[in-house]
């Protein structure tokens, strides 16, 4: 029974660690995205001030 409940742990701590990976995965992807929309603002502001 105690070898069945560390699968059970091991099983969880994986996905936990996947489902970790994938929120940063997402959190990087906003960071690069935003980080893209202030460039692209930034740049169409200095080309309207011309």
């Amino acid at each position: 029974m105690e070898s069945s409940n560390f699968m059970v742990d091991r099983t969880n701590e994986a996905r936990n660690r996947e489902i970790v990976q994938q929120y940063l995965n997402i959190l990087d992807d906003s960071v690069s995205f935003l980080s893209a929309a202030i460039t692209l603002w930034r740049t169409s502001r200095e080309s309207f001030a011309l």
